[in-house]
């Protein structure tokens, strides 16, 4: 018998949930090298997600900079939105914020993706199995979908996180869950 009625609120923020997506699906990379290329690629998706979440976080609920119209612009037009809010201009040829450029670049290959015919060409040796010998002609993206590019957006994208919540004055991390509250109350049972 049912005999208490509960109610919950929860803060539900998307940015910390890819975040952390991402952090999982980048340790399976890591515990499984071998055909890992898809979870890779995944890992690298999330985070840009994360960051793009984090940035309509902050736009949104603590720089009341969006509106109807914000949803629709590019990463990088929210970003220089959020740094002009908070009067921050980042030096974009080093890390963490070099990163950026490259993630998205990657990102949007992959969100907007057409069909393309590549071509590869050079010397190599004519016993060598052709796909390993370096012969296979790969998009840029593919390129891009490695270990160490995926550790550099983990590092970097959770940097860049911590650096603009610090900027913006808010406490604590901010992949922290937040606090959820729960109430529960007995019902009345008959006599």
């Amino acid at each position: 018998m049912k005999d208490a009625v509960y109610s919950s609120k929860r803060e539900v923020r998307t940015f910390a949930e890819l975040h952390h997506a991402s952090n999982v699906l980048l340790q399976t990379a890591l515990e499984h090298v071998k055909g890992n290329r898809y979870t890779v690629m995944s890992s690298l998706l999330l985070r840009a997600f994360a960051f793009e979440a984090y940035l309509n976080h902050l736009g949104e609920r603590h720089l009341n900079l969006w509106d109807a119209t914000t949803e629709r612009l590019a990463w990088h037009e929210k970003f220089g939105m959020v740094c002009n809010g908070i009067n921050f201009k980042p030096d974009v040829s080093q890390r963490p914020y070099q990163t950026l450029k490259r993630l998205f670049r990657f990102r949007n290959a992959l969100a907007h993706g057409k069909s393309e015919t590549i071509t590869a060409g050079g010397e190599t040796r004519s016993d060598r199995d052709p796909k390993l010998a370096l012969c296979w002609p790969t998009t840029h993206w593919e390129k891009y979908c490695t270990l160490k590019n995926a550790q550099r957006a983990q590092a970097d994208i959770m940097a860049i996180i911590e650096d603009l919540h610090a900027r913006v004055g808010l406490k604590g991390r901010p992949f922290d869950p937040p606090a959820t509250e729960v109430t529960l109350t007995l019902k009345k049972l008959p006599t």
